[in-house]
């Protein structure tokens, strides 16, 4: 018996056997059968038991370009272009991808992909890792580290899932508003303006995305459903939310997608794109499990952004010369610990305290038995009568000085304020049995204003010096001995 062994494709054994076996074989005289050596029988390889036969070298090349639309999730728009290089391995292969795109916007990006996918059994397992640079609409840049696994149990079943991490730096501020003033109030003994300052910050988010897909029959396509959770930063929200759609050839190398995704931070968004591939046998319209090798991985290109404002409340303590103002607050029946405070105003049972301060504020109401010696540049002010007063801010310019208990009576002073240099006496009710206001030899300036004395003896008195004393809207009533009283070195006038 001769043998030939004829190799027919790559993957077929035919035996032809040319010469008759008898029919009978006498046990005495029969000679053992011919061996066939084991050499002239053609054995498979790894590579084309494994790898889909359109791979026409042990490293194949394909390169791809295409465009995506509409809006997904924290995407722009984008056309993207790349190539893939795959090399064959035991029961599968391993591929690097490099991409590259470039948004509607003119932003551009870059991503590369290590990947690998091996059969097992009836089905097969992929597994990778990609690293992404984004510049974004703000000209920040971006970076994000993924991992991605893949599972096809069968031809007509694939699982996925993406997890994303931003590296290096995940958020860039794009607004600041800086501190916006509100109303100014009192705090201790100082005048304090609430701030809010709103930053816009742009976010990279991480998260994931689990999804599950179906096989259309015999076409090669699958429609599929995703469920996603991003994470946010800086004060940026998160989100979770579902993405369906269905994917496909179109032809053996045009592939196109259609989603719908929707989620409370991103709303509800329609998207979808194509993609041609060219240059290579591999990322065609698979058949079987098998040509599902060399298939693109389904992930995002660009990195999720989320658009965070940020609402920062501040404290700006009112400075004049760099100097914070200093407020003494005077309040009579004021409980509390009578310590001068806005929260806890003196309550001199009728006497005004004498304070190193640069305001003597005396809220509305009350009677005073006694009078008040200023010191210099000091200013004794009164609260009431609708006459706010102004005060001069480093931070603001001309500001109003807030109210003290808010009341409209102006207090009543029944002893005498003395001046100094630089003093300022405005808005009280003055009803001494005396003097209401004397200026004692003083040489620099002195503002009195908004008023009214009734009785005593002296409404104003100048005693000698020199200097620019200005009276504004100062009302005298019924003074028994003169209004004002001006007394030079020799006489009174």
């Amino acid at each position: 018996m001769r043998a030939h062994v004829m190799r027919t494709g790559q993957l077929s054994l035919v035996i032809v056997v040319l010469s008759a076996i008898p029919a009978m074989w006498d046990s005495s005289s029969a000679a053992p059968p011919a061996e066939v050596p084991v050499k002239d029988v053609f054995l498979p390889s790894k590579r084309e038991l494994f790898l889909p036969p359109y791979l026409e070298t042990e490293d194949d090349l394909s390169m791809h370009a295409g465009y995506y639309g509409g809006g997904a999730p924290g995407r722009d728009p984008y056309s993207h272009f790349g190539m893939t290089k795959y090399l064959s391995m035991p029961n599968g292969v391993i591929f690097l991808s490099g991409e590259g795109f470039i948004t509607q916007n003119a932003r551009g990006g870059a991503t590369a992909l290590l990947h690998t996918r091996q059969l097992l059994g009836e089905g097969l397992l992929g597994t990778g890792i990609s690293y992404s640079v984004h510049e974004s609409m703000a000209d920040g840049i971006f970076e994000q580290s993924a991992v991605h696994v893949e599972m096809f149990p069968s031809d007509e079943w694939s699982f996925r899932a993406n997890a994303y991490v931003p590296t290096g730096n995940r958020s860039q501020q794009i607004f600041n508003s800086g501190p916006i003033p509100g109303l100014p109030g009192f705090a201790g003994n100082n005048i304090a303006v609430p701030t809010v300052t709103t930053t816009m910050s742009e976010a990279a988010m991480r998260g994931y995305e689990l999804e599950a897909a179906r096989k259309l029959g015999v076409w090669a396509a699958e429609v599929f459903g995703t469920y996603y959770r991003y994470f946010g930063r800086n004060g940026g929200p998160n989100t979770e939310g579902a993405r369906v759609g269905l994917r496909g050839y179109v032809s053996r190398r045009l592939s196109a997608n259609v989603n719908v995704s929707d989620d409370p931070l991103f709303g509800t968004n329609v998207f979808g794109g194509f993609t041609w591939n060219f240059g290579g046998g591999a990322a065609l319209a698979p058949s079987n499990i098998r040509d599902k090798l060399t298939i693109p991985v389904e992930r995002h290109r660009q990195i999720v952004l989320n658009n965070a404002a940020n609402m920062i409340p501040g404290i700006v303590t009112v400075t004049n010369g760099g100097i914070p103002i200093t407020v003494t607050h005077v309040q009579q029946g004021a409980g509390g610990a009578n310590i001068g405070t806005f929260e806890d105003p003196f309550n001199t049972n009728g006497v005004l305290p004498t304070q190193p301060t640069q305001i003597v504020y005396v809220h509305s109401g009350g009677t005073y038995v006694n009078g008040y010696t200023l010191d210099t540049d000091q200013r004794a002010l009164a609260e009431g009568g609708f006459s706010p007063h102004i005060i001069n801010t480093d931070q603001f310019g001309p500001t109003f000085l807030p109210p003290g208990n808010g009341g409209f009576i102006r207090p009543t002073i029944n002893g005498t304020i003395t001046a100094a240099n630089g003093s300022e006496i405005s808005n009280f009710a003055m009803a001494p049995a005396g003097t209401s206001v004397s200026l004692p030899g003083l040489a620099g300036s002195v503002n009195v204003n908004r008023t009214t004395v009734t009785g005593g003896t002296t409404a104003v008195d100048v005693i000698g010096g020199s200097g620019t004393f200005t009276f504004t809207d100062v009302q005298i009533a019924d003074p028994t001995t003169t209004g004002i009283s001006i007394a030079t070195r020799n006489h009174r006038k």
